[in-house]
């Protein structure tokens, strides 16, 4: 089967119209010129899916910045269409089908209002998808899991330490719910450029490279949208009892087959980590540029240095506060 995506670039360049002109039939899912009001292939009428009249397309633009947005998400469980969802959201089959693959609430588009959301999961709906909307606040980031230092197993709860003050939580085993894990990846590239009287060096400027990487544990009971967040950095594993290692990568999943075996109803999700790459298109991981100013590099010299930081935080919050909400 042809990737749709493919053909949507041919046909494009037969016709005079740009690929992002085409309008994807949401019968058939091929490509169509914009001049047409049914489709070539299969004669379907090009519907109109946009708040601006367009015939057979969607305005799936992502919202500014600044603004809130709606994350269309595919249910596991439906077994849709590929080849049409792909065209009308701009994804190939084979990312579709992994998508689906995943067995996991995926989010496959975050577009600026609820009028389009709805629009969006009708058509999934018509292709066999089974789906739900989320608001940005739902999802909140702003707000993350309280992060904890320590726990007590006790007979029939959990005895959670806040991490940053001596609060101390209780949790109910029968309302635990959900422990969703992941990994925090910080990526930072460091440029630095000499400086003579002020002005800018002619040799081609140096470059360093810093990652991070830490893994994390999500949290979540009953009545408790937040959430608690356990990293394997500022953790006291004693609680593990003689399970513990000497690794604290380890003993944060030992830590959580603890938690899970606790009761038959707890749900592990540890798929964040396999779908990362997937989840970029519509929840970006965070970029951005940090100006670190003037340094002294040695006797009389100054260099200006700036970092570009990649930082996936955000991300595994969104997808850890869907897996609670969708549960």
């Amino acid at each position: 089967m042809q990737d749709p995506t493919n053909l949507n670039d041919q046909f494009a360049a037969r016709s005079g119209f740009s690929p992002a002109e085409m309008l994807a039939c949401l019968k058939c899912g091929k490509p169509n010129a914009p001049t047409r009001v049914n489709c070539l292939y299969c004669a379907a009428e090009l519907e109109n899916l946009s708040t601006g009249g367009e015939a057979g397309r969607l305005d799936l633009t992502p919202p500014e910045p600044h603004e809130n947005g709606f994350s269309v998400i595919i249910l596991p469980g439906a077994r849709g269409e590929a080849r049409p969802a792909a065209a009308v959201l701009g994804r190939s089959v084979d990312e579709v089908g992994k998508i689906v693959a995943a067995g996991v609430p995926f989010p496959v588009a975050r577009v600026r209002n609820a009028e389009i959301a709805a629009t969006l999961v009708a058509h999934l709906s018509n292709f066999g998808f089974s789906c739900a909307t989320l608001a940005d606040p739902e999802l909140d980031v702003k707000t993350p899991p309280r992060r904890i230092r320590g726990i007590e197993f006790m007979t029939d709860r959990l005895r959670m330490f806040d991490f940053n003050t001596t609060a101390v939580f209780e949790a109910s085993v029968d309302d635990i719910r959900l422990l969703a894990a992941g990994r925090h990846a910080v990526s930072r590239s460091t440029t630095s450029e000499n400086l003579k009287r002020g002005k800018a060096d002619t040799k081609k400027p140096e470059e360093s490279k810093d990652q991070r990487d830490e893994k994390m544990l999500d949290v979540y009971v009953t009545g408790d949208e937040r959430g608690y967040r356990i990293r394997t950095s500022g953790f006291d594993f004693s609680c593990l009892g003689e399970a513990k290692t000497m690794f604290a990568s380890e003993n944060i999943d030992l830590l959580a087959e603890r938690i899970k075996e606790l009761r038959a109803g707890i749900v592990l999700d540890s798929r964040y980590n396999d779908v990362r790459d997937l989840l970029d298109p519509v929840w970006e991981p965070d970029f951005h540029r940090e100006a670190q100013g003037l340094h002294r590099s040695g006797l009389g010299r100054l260099s200006k240095q700036a970092s570009d930081v990649f930082d996936n935080l955000n991300q595994f919050t969104k997808y850890s506060r869907m897996r609670n909400h969708l549960l």
